[in-house]
């Protein structure tokens, strides 16, 4: 499996005379054209500030893909390295034959033949096959080949793991070796585990340790039993944590017995933290036992992921021993005034994230039973907001009183309504909050929450204004029908989309022209679409 990290491009489709005009001719006025053009294409590539994708954080899709492969012809080695880089990250196959015809040209320079094999693998095309399988039995320079029988990963195929199993065999030099068996974990495939089992049994402890990281990469259960046999021989606690974390990416429940042995041994912290990961990532019932217990153990990270393991254990009956740990941190938290929350920041945010991870495990368990703990979560100290370390303090009860409001909403006692629709509640300063609450309100209260929704469409902040509208059209009150319709006029788009939206669920046939009008006049497209869709639900006939 492929999992490069891939940049679409956000520029569109390249211009095609635009970009012929880079060679005009072969005059010494070309000439001067050609050298400016790269120079232009120098500053594009290197000097403009990144303009990130939020897909995924790499700026190479800034950059027309014509302008990219005509910089492959560049004289700057460094300017040819960077086009290559981003043919790479863009992750279009288009990439894939200026690329090839770059290393059939005789690259002369090894760095940039390097980046062009690695990319060839981040693009994970069988078209490489023939160019990289050149590589290995061609190339001079161990990094090349090395990089070579990475890009076999990422290409995938049996083609491909023939030729890093063969690589791994004939090539002598480490680093090749090295990048084979980094590779051999890109296969999900018996023969790679195969390979990779052999490995670990040799005595290079360095190979040994790739190999393992490896097995765990693959995803196969096929390979527990290399790894947990290897476990029962590691000799340091460095080798046994790979094994722990591979271990966690297959994911095979016969590996609970030998982790909670492991376990009972009392290994140093990140080991113990490590284990805990484990058990929680495999989600076998056989380790619920251990993770209720692990709650108890002093380190947060075996705590978090003690209640991770629960929540995707889906026991409710853990529900008691979540709840009891939430009590116990509460009361810990509950003995410190302001200021001392504040001089003890570390602990305490800890401390909080572990409540905020309790309160999330409690809902998906059994959110009557937590309901103290959301009640209590609810509720926050005044943390004075006058220094950093004091804004990530109050930051962190913002989160654990959102998650609680949330929480709140499932849970069928009159104390959690009290909460939600008070000054806790609906009531709250913090616009954010007040949104939260009246969504939970509304699957709280179901009809009986209208009136106070209703009320809530007059809110100042449209984010507020924009749940309310929402929820009410979940909570089938026939009442709120002509508040709704007064916010398809909201000043905000969103507004009047939910809006629109819930009179469709509603039924609320007398307002069918009202959102005709909105479908084919409002400014918004989404507007328009909820308009049309909440249109049509009227049309159809009633319910008998």
């Amino acid at each position: 499996m492929n999992n490069t990290r891939r940049c679409r491009s956000i520029l569109g489709p390249e211009h095609g005379p635009r970009q012929a005009a880079i060679f005009p001719g072969s005059s010494a006025c070309a000439s001067w054209r050609r050298a400016a053009s790269w120079a232009l294409l120098l500053g594009l590539l290197l000097v403009v500030p990144p303009q990130r994708d939020a897909g995924n954080g790499w700026e190479h899709g800034t950059v027309p893909f014509a302008a990219l492969v005509v910089a492959l012809r560049a004289n700057s080695a460094e300017l040819r390295a960077k086009a290559v880089e981003s043919l790479g990250f863009r992750g279009e196959a288009r990439g894939v034959p200026p690329l090839l015809d770059l290393l059939e040209g005789e690259e002369p320079s090894h760095r940039v033949r390097s980046i062009a094999y690695e990319a060839l693998g981040r693009l994970g095309d069988a078209r490489a096959l023939p160019v990289l399988r050149r590589c290995l039995r061609h190339e001079s320079r161990e990094e090349l080949r090395g990089a070579c029988v990475a890009a076999l990963g990422g290409v995938g195929g049996a083609e491909s793991l023939g030729l890093v199993i063969d690589t791994l065999g004939d090539d002598a030099h480490v680093l090749v070796r090295s990048r084979a068996v980094d590779a051999l974990g890109a296969f999900a495939d018996p023969g790679a585990v195969q390979v990779l089992e052999r490995v670990v049994e040799r005595e290079d402890p360095e190979l040994r340790l790739r190999a393992i990281r490896a097995l765990g990469r693959t995803g196969m259960r096929e390979a527990a039993a290399p790894l947990l046999a290897r476990l029962a021989l590691a000799g340091d606690d460095a080798e046994r944590a790979a094994i722990v974390e591979a271990l966690a990416r297959v994911r095979d429940a016969s590996a609970v017995d030998a982790l909670l042995r492991l376990r009972e041994s009392s290994p140093p912290p990140a080991l113990r933290a490590r284990v805990a990961l484990a058990l929680a990532a495999i989600e076998a019932p056989s380790a619920y036992d251990a993770l209720v217990e692990m709650l108890r153990d002093p380190l947060p990270a075996v705590q978090f992921y003690a209640l991770r393991g629960l929540r995707e254990l889906g026991r409710p009956e853990a529900g008691d021993g979540v709840l009891r740990f939430y009590r116990d941190t509460a009361r810990r938290l509950s003995d410190r005034d302001a200021d001392d929350l504040v001089e003890d920041a570390p602990a305490v945010l800890a401390a909080l994230g572990l409540q905020v991870e309790a309160l999330r495990t409690l809902l998906e368990l059994d959110p009557d039973r937590g309901l103290d703990a959301y009640l209590d979560g609810a509720r926050a100290p005044d943390v004075p907001r006058d220094s950093q370390r004091a804004l990530r303090v109050a930051e962190a009860f913002y989160e654990r009183r959102r998650i609680a409001l949330h929480g709140l909403g499932y849970c069928h006692a009159p104390a959690a309504e009290r909460v939600l629709a008070g000054e806790g509640g609906i009531g709250n300063p913090d616009a954010r909050l007040r949104a939260v609450a009246a969504r939970s309100l509304a699957v709280h209260g179901g009809p009986k929450a209208a009136p106070a929704l209703v009320a809530l469409l007059d809110d100042p902040v449209p984010e507020v204004r924009w749940t309310a509208a929402g929820a009410l059209g979940r909570v089938a009150d026939p009442a709120a029908i002509p508040s709704l319709v007064s916010k398809l006029e909201d000043d905000y788009g969103e507004v009047r989309r939910q809006a629109a939206l819930s009179l469709g669920y509603l039924g609320a046939r007398p307002a069918r022209d009202a959102l005709l009008a909105l479908a084919s006049g409002d400014s918004v497209a989404a507007v328009r679409e909820a308009a049309a869709y909440a249109a049509g639900l009227l049309e159809a006939p009633a319910a008998p």
